[in-house]
């Protein structure tokens, strides 16, 4: 998953093994420059902070799950669809579990952690078919984001390769969500075509035939 003919995937991949031996708060950038062998000068530049390197993994993740992805079929329900997006995601995090479960418990709740999530269920997302354009779906891709801060926990303890509790946690999550979203979309439709009649009436002009209201005189 890293590209191991960059320095950006050698320190990744170096930070990531790191982890997996120690907790991430205890692990230096000057650690990191040993295992990987790159200078520390170098990464200086390419990653001054091991924020940054997390920055790279979260983009390694992305692009991974984004590439394993099928086309969505037409057919196939959006929860499923998101369903079988989240759990490529696990399944592409499983063989770095230990890693991860390193840097998670020395970040949540960390603020910078969770907003890095939120970016990548926006693109988890689109690559389900759902769109993330305008105010729904901003609230979709946080309530997506919500969803899946909660699963992710329990993968972090779910010990099956199966991942079966995983899964159920999620498809549960999903439903509930799907519910509220319907809800949700019904009642901003509402809310809109209120505010578009309301703008009919404003822009109504005071021709022959039509009814209008005086303006009231300037006092």
């Amino acid at each position: 998953m890293f590209d191991l003919t960059t320095s950006k995937g050698k320190i990744t991949a170096s930070a990531m093994k790191l982890a997996a031996e120690q907790e991430w708060s205890k692990i230096t950038l000057s650690m990191i420059a040993i295992d990987s062998g790159i200078s520390i000068s170098v990464i200086k530049h390419i990653a001054p902070s091991k924020e940054h390197i997390l920055d790279f993994l979260t983009a390694a993740l992305d692009n991974e799950v984004l590439s394993k992805i099928k086309t969505t079929n037409n057919d196939q329900l959006l929860r499923d669809s998101i369903l079988e997006t989240i759990m490529t995601r696990f399944d592409v995090m499983q063989p770095f579990k230990k890693s991860i479960r390193s840097i998670a418990f020395d970040l949540i709740p960390n603020p910078c952690l969770v907003q890095r999530i939120f970016n990548s269920q926006k693109w988890m997302l689109e690559a389900s078919g759902v769109s993330t354009n305008g105010m729904l779906g901003r609230l979709k891709t946080v309530g997506m984001g919500s969803i899946y801060l909660k699963v992710f926990t329990v993968w972090l303890e779910d010990e099956d390769p199966g991942m079966a509790r995983t899964m159920a946690e999620l498809d549960r999550s999903l439903r509930r969500a799907e519910r509220s979203v319907k809800a949700l979309s019904r009642s901003m439709y509402s809310f809109e075509r209120a505010l578009y009649m309301l703008s009919c009436r404003r822009n109504i002009k005071t021709k022959s035939g039509y009814e209008y209201e005086p303006e009231s005189p300037s006092s």
